[in-house]
């Protein structure tokens, strides 16, 4: 997990930042092994109001995964670091609600740190 304060607010995060291939290789592949446990992963997150950000995905499938471009996670398998995030706005910091906030925003997380972590 990762906290960021700015001077307008700052944000919390979790999950895999800046992976290698290497280590985006066996995530990937249990992404394709048991595509119902990623499923739960990313329910998990939408019912915390998360999701994985999309923003540094690959335009084309991973080397070593083209065959699966047509797969329903195919989305998944392009993304190249499986992290979520959530704002937070100096309000947080200045009311006292920030360890609250970080609290549940770690509970939200769980299902993919745990994904990420058996990997």
């Amino acid at each position: 997990m990762y906290l960021h304060f700015g001077v307008d607010g700052g944000f919390v995060a979790a999950g895999l930042h800046h992976p290698s291939p290497k280590q985006l290789g066996p995530l990937r592949d249990q992404m394709l092994e048991d595509p119902e446990e990623f499923d739960a992963v990313v329910e998990g997150l939408r019912e915390a109001g998360l999701g994985l950000d999309p923003e540094n995905s690959l335009k084309t499938m991973p080397r070593g995964y083209s065959e699966h471009a047509e797969h329903r996670l195919a989305w998944a398998l392009r993304l190249k670091e499986l992290i979520t995030s959530r704002r937070l706005p100096r309000t947080a910091w200045k009311s006292g609600d920030i360890a609250d906030r970080v609290e549940e925003f770690a509970r939200g997380v769980t299902p993919l740190l745990r994904f990420v972590r058996s990997g």
